[in-house]
């Protein structure tokens, strides 16, 4: 997956029909479009006062930057990793 961090002071999640779902897990909490099953988010609670927002559901991503590769020894065969980032086996920071 592909996410993007931000603060939680610079992040308004507009929810009119509230579709929006968390679901809580020991590292994590995620959130879940109601309606359809996707993904959206993820709060890690290393970090509980920033968000992370999967880049599919971000309508322009231009400005955002790629700042590594985390679970890097998992990756699949077919898959390129850029040398031009920090490489993580796990989910190591």
């Amino acid at each position: 997956m592909a996410a993007a961090r931000v603060d939680d002071n610079d992040l308004d999640i507009d929810d009119p029909s509230a579709a929006l779902q968390w679901h809580e897990l020991p590292l994590a909490r995620y959130g879940f479009c109601g309606q359809c099953g996707s993904s959206l988010f993820f709060k890690a609670s290393d970090a509980p006062q920033r968000t992370s927002v999967m880049v599919g559901t971000i309508e322009d991503v231009t400005g955002l930057d790629l700042a590594g590769v985390w679970f890097a020894g998992e990756a699949q065969p077919h898959h390129l990793l850029s040398s031009d980032v920090p490489h993580h086996a796990g989910g190591d920071t």
